[in-house]
């Protein structure tokens, strides 16, 4: 579920939309880091300090369009890499690559223009300093 709250003057985003809203901003002032760098980070480094947020909210992001939005030979491979982890396969980033059939590169501009597109059609606003919560929802 995607909520925008309106108090007052303020907007506060929660969920997806909070998610969205914050991977754009990152996207936008070139602070979005690729795809392979946030697989390849150690978990403290994923969950902790001030960029948190922006981690789950991207890798939420990510997974979403995997499976989703990426064009069909991207998302076959996802496919294929989640059923290789069911079965026990490696998990490591590059095995993911393989799979997807794309470089790093290429992954990374998709996915950004996607959430740029999606944050577009929104409305969303990429103004640093408004209040944000990356929730589940």
């Amino acid at each position: 579920r995607h909520f925008r709250l309106r108090e007052g003057n303020n907007e506060r985003f929660l969920g997806p939309l909070a998610a969205l809203r914050l991977v754009g901003r990152a996207s936008r002032s070139g602070r979005l880091e690729g795809p392979r760098r946030l697989l390849e980070r150690d978990w403290e480094a994923f969950a902790a300090g001030e960029e948190a947020p922006l981690h789950y909210a991207h890798a939420e992001l990510w997974v979403r369009f995997l499976t989703e939005e990426a064009d069909a030979a991207v998302r076959r491979g996802w496919r294929a890499y989640l059923d290789g982890v069911r079965r026990g396969e490696s998990v490591a980033p590059r095995e993911l690559r393989e799979h997807l059939g794309a470089s790093w590169d290429e992954l990374a501009s998709s996915f950004e223009g996607w959430v740029l597109e999606e944050a577009a059609l929104a409305g969303l606003h990429a103004e640093p300093g408004s209040e944000e919560r990356v929730r589940g929802g």
